[in-house]
């Protein structure tokens, strides 16, 4: 009996606990024409469907830091610095890539398709809009701010991180 309570009061435990997934963010590029099916994935994007390449061109883990700012439509865009053998490898992509659009993908949703018109050779990554307070606060979790000073870094983090365990048990208790 002893051993059925301890059991249930850690479920209950674990169940009423509120974590915050894992940020996903990535950027995938637009696959040529005849590319094989296998290694391709769809997307809408405003009205349109994209094909695009499954293995992401960049992720989370290429960022060194990153700067949101406000967009015109009102929501949130963020400038994405690049770690330096991101950088390079930004550079090779969107020279072989010109012509073909690069889409970052957050959290599952398409926030930005945006086309790659000449090399990037400074290894910052761009999504002009459409990131929500909540993404930026994800963001914070994850990444540190361009500005930032380590203190200002950790500061930021916790209050990122006590903004999104209420996020998110909002969204739990409205489901």
């Amino acid at each position: 009996m002893k051993i059925f309570l301890v059991l249930a009061s850690m479920l209950l435990f674990v169940s009423c606990s509120t974590s915050i997934p894992e940020t996903q963010l990535t950027f995938h590029t637009q696959t040529p024409p005849g590319e094989s099916q296998s290694m391709v994935m769809e997307h809408l994007h405003r009205g349109k469907k994209m094909r695009l390449r499954q293995l992401p061109s960049f992720s989370l883990k290429d960022i060194q830091t990153y700067q949101p700012f406000v967009a015109k439509n009102g929501t949130y865009g963020a400038i994405f610095n690049l770690t330096d053998i991101a950088k390079r490898r930004l550079f090779h992509h969107t020279v072989e890539n010109q012509g073909y659009y690069m889409v970052s993908i957050f959290n599952g949703d398409v926030s930005e398709a945006i086309k790659i018109d000449r090399p990037i050779n400074d290894g910052k990554l761009l999504v002009w809009e459409n990131l929500t307070p909540e993404d930026i606060s994800q963001l914070d979790y994850s990444i540190s701010r361009a500005d930032d000073s380590p203190e200002e870094a950790s500061a930021r983090t916790k209050t990122a991180k006590k903004k999104l365990k209420e996020y998110y048990r909002k969204a739990k208790k409205s489901d």
